[in-house]
């Protein structure tokens, strides 16, 4: 048989008993070919490892990793809507189990083994509820099988049952309830559930054997709890009696003290009529959430005050940019106009002594004002009487083809406005790119030759 190497000193997972065809090997199965079995969980721990980095943790807490595999298959399934059976009314997992276990002694010793295990686990969380959230929580299971030739009756079967111990020592008056509710699982659920797995088994055609005495009864008991099936533990075994044979029993049964007071529980699920302690918390969560969201709400304030400080010195900005717009332009303008025709040819025709101010750009894109500017653009303009034929078309295509549509109104008036010997310096001051530049000069100067 194989033997895993699981890589530390001191684990101790022995290979599980398994059908020939199951037996473990050097590759544990595929993630998808893992189901609920022994072998399904050895293989499992074998692709999740046991902590190599971590040196004795696995070993100290190796009990609680093995109950948490069986956990990672069971997840999900009580939500998972395939409840109902289609097979002679046994589940896959049935039939997945019963695949991998060898027939005989052996594979029926191993079924046992991991049942225990389940049970074990299923205890061991409600326990865990039960503590952690202050309720009582009560757990009864029935086996399906029987030995053969065994009568279908209630006290030939038992109930594997999870009840809190501390619950059952501080309420006397309810044994007697409690054994009730069980007894009454056993003739009513128990007794279907028997019969219901010796049905499935015929109609699949296994051979049974029937022959034998079958178990005995049930011996009487005057308990109406019986001891803990573990010492110490939350686990009860209840053995089933015959119909009608718990009433002895119950008349001796302590009863429930009359001065208890009736409670009208409210239904959690009806939103009107919440517990006081959900109302306090939800009261608490609210409040919380408020002053989150004032606190917000005082954030987004300086912030828009700050964004209004901000637009307002913008808005003074502009102002002053325009006016120095307006400032450098306007000499230019009066000496393009129709009465200075003349006199602006022939002072153009000296070299510039002005000292002109070029603001430095911050942005590819053209500055625009909000205030008309102080030049015409009209058919009128001087500079587009000496320099020829009207460019307007010819300008638009070149500023589309070279894809200056955002510098469209600063090229219309360097076009329009300023000598063409200076056009590229004043393309340049609008930020645009020299090669751009230059060739944008290039073609629209073609019209002015």
């Amino acid at each position: 048989m194989y033997v895993h190497n699981w890589g530390l000193p001191g684990i101790n997972i022995p290979a599980p008993t398994t059908h020939p065809t199951y037996q473990p090997g050097p590759t544990p199965l595929s993630w998808t070919r893992l189901k609920f079995s022994p072998i399904g969980l050895y293989d499992l721990r074998r692709r999740l490892g046991v902590l190599n980095t971590e040196a004795g943790i696995f070993q100290r807490y190796q009990k609680r990793f093995l109950t948490s595999d069986i956990a990672w298959f069971a997840a999900g399934s009580s939500t998972d809507g395939n409840h109902i059976p289609t097979s002679a009314g046994f589940f896959p997992e049935f039939d997945a189990l019963r695949a991998t276990l060898p027939p005989g002694p052996g594979g029926n010793k191993a079924r046992k083994v991991l049942s225990e295990q389940v049970q074990t686990v299923l205890f061991d969380l409600a326990t865990c509820w039960d503590r952690t959230f202050g309720g009582t929580t009560m757990i009864m299971h029935v086996d399906g099988t029987t030995v053969p030739n065994t009568p279908v009756q209630p006290e030939y079967l038992r109930a594997a049952t999870y009840l809190p111990p501390l619950f059952i020592a501080n309420n006397p008056a309810s044994h007697g309830p409690i054994a009730r509710i069980v007894q009454m699982f056993l003739e009513s659920v128990g007794v279907p559930t028997v019969q219901q797995w010796w049905n499935n088994v015929l109609q699949r055609g296994w051979p049974m054997n029937q022959n034998g005495p079958g178990a005995s009864a049930n011996p009487p008991s005057p308990l109406l709890i019986p001891l803990p099936y573990v010492q110490g533990s939350a686990h009860y075994k209840f053995s089933g009696r015959a119909f009608g044979a718990l009433d002895p029993p119950l008349a001796s049964a302590p009863a429930a003290p009359s001065t208890v007071p009736l409670f009208v529980i409210p239904d959690d699920d009806d939103d009107t009529s919440l517990n006081l302690m959900d109302a306090l918390e939800r009261t608490a969560y609210a409040e919380a959430e408020a002053h989150q969201r004032l606190d917000r709400i005082h954030e987004l304030e300086a912030q828009v005050d700050v964004l209004v400080t901000q637009v307002a010195t913008l808005e003074e900005t502009a102002a002053d940019l325009e006016a120095q717009l307006a400032a450098m332009h306007t000499p230019r303008v009066l000496l393009t106009s129709p009465s200075h025709t003349r006199a602006g040819a022939s002072i153009r025709s000296q070299p510039s002594t002005s000292t002109r101010t070029v603001l430095p750009s911050t942005s590819t894109r053209p500055f625009t004002s909000r205030r008309p500017p102080p030049y015409s653009l009209g058919p009128t303009s001087t500079r587009r009487a000496q320099h020829g034929p009207d460019t307007r078309d010819t300008l638009d295509t070149v500023i589309t083809a070279h894809g200056l549509n955002a510098f469209r109104l600063g090229i219309q008036l360097v076009i329009r406005v300023v000598h063409p010997a200076r056009w590229h310096e004043e393309l340049l001051a609008l930020g645009i790119a020299p090669e751009a530049a230059s060739a944008l000069v290039d073609q629209v100067a073609q019209d002015y030759k």
